[in-house]
């Protein structure tokens, strides 16, 4: 499972990963804290600010579908103003898909590039780091039941 701030992170550290590890039979997840919706436009036909969001949602969506990855989720903040979520909310969302997908491997920057990048670290850390009853007790969810084994 990859897990990174904006569309296209992946493509840096992880695709060729992804191509190997689904090739080989194994499921694969890709978790997207935001759509990109503020990133650069290089050529005005494809997108205007208002639709970049969307259309890069899609790219990613193809791009993980050409290394077999199906499962594609966004977290669902505001490219840009990660940084300024809640922890305890931004790791309990994180934590749902953890419980979801219940990876073996999870996969982001080494490095903090951005607060967004660092904010998604920070959530991968609190959960793998963390005592159990956080990740039962702190972050309950509606499939809390169903998952609890992780």
């Amino acid at each position: 499972m990859g897990i990174y701030a904006h569309p296209d992170d992946e493509a840096f550290s992880l695709a060729g990963s992804f191509a190997r590890v689904t090739d080989a039979g194994h499921m694969a997840a890709l978790l997207c804290a935001t759509r990109g919706e503020r990133g650069e436009i290089a050529d005005p036909a494809l997108a205007t600010p208002e639709t970049l969001g969307s259309v890069r949602e899609q790219e990613l969506r193809q791009a993980c579908a050409e290394v077999g990855v199906d499962d594609v989720s966004f977290l669902g903040y505001s490219d840009g103003e990660l940084a300024q979520a809640a922890e305890a909310e931004a790791v309990g969302r994180i934590v749902a898909h953890l419980r979801r997908f219940k990876p073996d491997v999870v996969v982001t920057f080494p490095w903090c590039a951005s607060a967004e990048e660092l904010r998604t670290l920070i959530g991968i850390e609190s959960f793998v780091l963390a005592p159990p009853p956080l990740s039962a007790a702190a972050y309950p969810t509606p499939e809390h039941d169903l998952l609890a084994g992780l």
